[in-house]
């Protein structure tokens, strides 16, 4: 009975530590991807600045 509570236990923590691991790597894909949409808007309003 201890063994399978144990058991569970390990397989509830290895599952919280693949759910943390994906998020962690959405926010990261998601971080870098607004941060190429912010300087793309940055190069274009500059361009726009100077094109006026």
């Amino acid at each position: 009975m201890r063994k399978s509570l144990a058991e569970d236990r390990v397989t509830e923590l290895d599952n919280a530590v693949s759910a943390v691991k994906y998020y962690r790597d959405l926010l990261d894909d998601i971080t870098a991807r607004l941060t190429v949409a912010t300087e793309t808007i940055k190069k274009w309003k500059y361009s726009i600045k100077n094109s006026c």
